[in-house]
């Protein structure tokens, strides 16, 4: 598939976007000549490329996405009611194409010791980020798609959290792609730190108008100080003409702990990025997820956890359910370095397969170094068990209701990860309504 645009066609777009009000902090204007000089020079990646030879980078370059400011301007608070789901005591932040609007997010009752804002509106000395600046866990240098959120980002969430202080409510926060008349380019970046023993619950929705066009390139950071706790849920259904990107870069220090939950249905092509570093001893990481792969859609998990420090324990534990003639990826290295004695990494992938023409590649994969180590991976692709939709035929259920409730109950085991009913009930309903789609009905005996 040949490229219609070029990486360097973006320059003049990123060149004209307005700059912040007030100072502009030294890291954005480092981070956005790095990022432009790098975009003029960035090659698309190819499946030569080790960490792209499933992606196929070059869809995401098929047509000229324009770069936008956002505007929340048609938003009202009644619109956006009904898409948040962790209770009405949660704070809430909405990032409209891009750009935080304080208009439309709640954060009244912040304890002390805590900053949730926009990035970009934070200034030259951005409050308790105390640590490195945002591009230190995720470098523009990345690759062309880190190198074009520097150059032209449109803003993003800024959280830290005090030494010690434990936020007792979750902070939830809406990405929205709202549309509009040409495919639209947008950038958010946030960055998440978390001081000495903090501790916080932050679940993220990232969606978009039902038949918009256009490409979320999002970049996040989470920063955890020893003994620091974030509970992390991502949930993404974007449009079925949407592109989506999230770079992920998480570090743990001694004794933190890192749980997070992704659950990835929509988007026509989506991919989720997940980097994680230890940097202390005895820290844990808990990740899993669920993918859904429908007709014509690509959805791709990419995990890259490095443990480089003794006494560290990672867990990940990702499913992916293939309802239709599309392409799943998980692709999941594990890398325990010589100096990471006592280290425990588990990584596992389950997919059910309910069409013939749909596909999966999953490549889980351990790296060793040291010996003291206890370490597995395994994958599973396979279809439905003839013998459990017997089961339920017997009972009186017709095949394709058998073989629904069979492929829900899967996904299912997935959702106990997520601890807000009404998320759940959402998920499930999207799942309910994909399986009974007429394209499934139709395949249902071709697996």
């Amino acid at each position: 598939m040949k490229p219609a645009v070029a990486p360097s066609d973006y320059l003049q777009d990123l060149r004209s976007l307005p700059a912040p009000a007030g100072d502009t902090p030294a890291w954005l204007a480092a981070a956005r000549n790095d990022g432009l000089y790098l975009l003029e020079h960035a090659a698309i990646p190819t499946r030569k490329s080790e960490s792209w030879r499933y992606a196929g980078a070059q869809r995401l370059f098929q047509q000229r996405y324009a770069a936008t400011v956002g505007d929340a301007a048609a938003l009202r608070p009644a619109d956006i009611e009904a898409l948040f789901c962790a209770g009405p005591d949660a704070f809430r932040v909405v990032v409209a194409d891009g750009r935080l609007v304080p208009s439309l997010s709640s954060l009244d009752g912040l304890p002390a010791g805590v900053h949730v804002g926009s990035l970009l509106a934070s200034g030259a000395n951005p409050p308790g980020l105390t640590q490195a600046s945002p591009g230190h866990l995720v470098a523009p240098g990345r690759n062309v798609f880190t190198a074009m959120n520097a150059a032209g980002l449109n803003d993003g969430l800024l959280l830290t959290i005090g030494d010690g202080v434990v936020l007792d409510r979750p902070l939830e926060v809406l990405h929205l792609a709202t549309g509009g008349t040409e495919p639209s380019l947008l950038q958010p970046r946030n960055r998440v730190q978390l001081g000495r023993d903090a501790a916080v619950t932050l679940v993220e929705h990232y969606l978009g108008d039902e038949d918009g066009a256009y490409f979320c390139n999002a970049v996040s950071e989470f920063d955890l100080a020893p003994g620091a706790r974030l509970t992390h849920l991502q949930h993404q259904n974007q449009s079925q003409a949407g592109m989506h990107l999230c770079t992920e870069g998480v570090r743990l220090a001694e004794g933190s702990e890192y749980i997070g939950s992704r659950f990835a249905l929509g988007g026509s092509w989506a991919r989720n990025e997940i980097d994680v570093r230890f940097t202390g001893p005895d820290a844990r990481v808990d990740l899993g997820g669920l993918f859904t792969v429908g007709e014509g859609q690509f959805n791709d998990i990419h995990l890259d956890i490095a443990h480089a420090v003794p006494g560290c324990h990672s867990e990940s534990r990702f499913k992916g359910l293939l309802h239709g003639a599309g392409r799943g990826v998980l692709d999941g290295r594990i890398l325990v370095d010589r100096d990471a004695q006592g280290s425990e990494a588990h990584l596992h992938n389950a997919n059910l397969m309910l069409v013939r023409d749909a596909e999966i590649d999953t490549r889980p994969t351990l790296e060793i170094y040291a010996d003291d180590v206890q370490c597995s991976h395994g994958a599973t692709v396979g279809q439905l068990d003839p013998a459990h939709v017997y089961y339920l035929r017997s009972r009186g259920i017709d095949p394709a209701t058998a073989k629904r409730l069979l492929s829900l109950g899967f996904a299912r085991e997935t959702l106990e990860r997520c601890p807000f009913p009404l998320l759940g009930e959402r998920i499930d309903q999207a799942l309910e309504k994909r399986l009974g789609s007429p394209d499934v009905q139709s395949q249902e005996g071709s697996a």
